[in-house]
């Protein structure tokens, strides 16, 4: 019983490990990107999924605590992602709680500066980004 709990946990260490080493790969994979057909509010609902208490409303709202920022410029991310050349960027700021165009930019580009920099933000963006793909692949 002892040997197999530690060879559990070496694998465990090791898997932990492969998806340390392997973070931000599925970030840099953009061909398998989310499907557009997938809508504005199915995305959202799909991030939020990873932020417990927090609601549409609170994505659509003013209040700028990070508990509500980091899931909110996720989001925007994500939609743009989903929308590229057929939502512009005013339409998903104003989706936002009509929010400026300038805003969505800012947010893509906190979200990629995130990534590039911090290791926990990495990995949790990637369990989004599968969480929405294979969201799409069920459809």
């Amino acid at each position: 019983m002892l040997s197999n709990l530690k060879e559990n946990r070496m694998n465990g260490l090791e898997l932990l490990n492969e998806l340390k080493s392997q973070c931000c790969l599925i970030y840099s994979d953009h061909d398998k990107g989310i499907n557009p057909d997938l809508a504005l509010e199915e995305i959202c609902l799909i991030v939020l999924s990873f932020f417990p208490g927090i609601t549409l409303d609170d994505l659509k709202g003013s209040r700028r605590k990070r508990e509500f920022i980091v899931p909110r410029q996720l989001c925007i991310f994500f939609v743009h992602e989903a929308n590229k050349g057929t939502m512009s960027l005013k339409k998903i700021g104003h989706w936002f709680g009509g929010r400026d165009h300038s805003t969505v930019i800012h947010s893509k580009d906190a979200v990629q500066d995130q990534v590039d920099t911090d290791k926990v933000y990495c990995e949790m963006f990637n369990r989004v980004s599968i969480a929405l793909k294979l969201s799409t692949h069920d459809k």
